[in-house]
């Protein structure tokens, strides 16, 4: 599955399995066409919600013990994302 997606210029790429697959479109294109579970945590990246551990005030821990910052333009909308998932999971 779909663990997270980035984005350089025009150029979006998703990592499934491990495997970097590279389309041509923007990151709102892309993220227009993945499930509603994508949290977008900066301007150039996305990540699966099913992958993040926790959401803290520096970041999100992924289940692989990865880091990934969160952007401060995109924080606030991140954690509530977040929030609604963890309450939909539930």
């Amino acid at each position: 599955s779909t663990h997270c997606i980035s984005s350089a210029a025009s150029d979006v790429y998703k990592r499934q399995d491990g495997i970097p697959h590279k389309f041509r479109m923007k990151m709102d294109e892309c993220l227009a066409q993945m499930p509603d579970y994508f949290i977008r945590i900066h301007q150039s990246y996305a990540v699966n919600f099913h992958y993040i551990d926790s959401f803290q005030r520096k970041g999100i821990i992924l289940y692989s013990g990865n880091k990934i910052m969160v952007s401060r333009k995109y924080f606030e909308q991140a954690r509530k994302k977040y929030m609604e998932l963890c309450k939909e999971s539930m």
